[in-house]
């Protein structure tokens, strides 16, 4: 039976309700209405056969309350995603729904014996559709692909082609005048970024 893959957006700026809720301890990690507080009842909720593996999205401030109160719960969670800055709800649910389709894609994999490796997303700024907002998620995505274990292997794509002095643009030697796709240089850049030792 398929599950459902819970993945919790934890941040927030703690405003709403001030001043019990604060910047450093926003209103999710405080006890409201019971002994155990809203994150916890949460993550109680989305525990059992008909979940998979938890995951948490969280930033810098916040990693340590997370995991004190997972613990106080008896709960882990599989990873808890640490994003650059806080990004509000659209940017942080792209980070989750990524990480989840990759999460499929290599389940479905696995279940037919195939291994699967990840590889890092290339730099784009300046690329026609660039946001800033796209670059935190493309930072994000990129540490899960390679801290999470859940590959086969991964590839680090991105810093073999990027800007030594600006990681988020293409090196101008291996860049096609888009700033966002590889010249030959680049591809050659690239395929020298390969371990040929994961293939074996």
């Amino acid at each position: 039976m398929p599950q459902i893959l819970p993945f919790i957006l934890c941040g927030g700026a703690g405003t709403r309700l001030w001043p019990l809720s604060r910047e450093a301890y926003p209103k999710q990690f405080h006890r409201l209405t019971g002994p155990d507080t809203l994150f916890q009842q949460t993550c109680q909720r989305l525990s059992g056969p008909l979940f998979a593996d938890l995951y948490v999205l969280s930033n810098h401030r916040h990693r340590f309350l997370v995991a004190d109160q997972l613990e106080e719960i008896g709960t882990s969670a599989a990873k808890i995603v640490i994003e650059p800055e806080g990004r509000n709800t659209a940017p942080a649910a792209c980070i989750a729904a990524l990480i989840a389709a990759d999460k499929q894609i290599i389940a479905r994999a696995h279940a037919h014996g195939i291994k699967v490796y990840g590889a890092t997303l290339t730099p784009y700024k300046g690329a026609h559709y660039f946001m800033p907002e796209g670059e935190q998620v493309r930072e994000a995505v990129n540490q899960w692909i390679k801290t999470s274990g859940a590959f086969d292997g991964v590839v680090d794509f991105a810093p073999s082609v990027a800007d030594k002095s600006d990681p988020t643009t293409f090196d101008t030697n291996y860049n096609l005048t888009d700033k966002l796709h590889p010249n030959d240089a680049g591809y050659q850049a690239m395929a020298n970024a390969i371990d040929l030792g994961l293939l074996k």
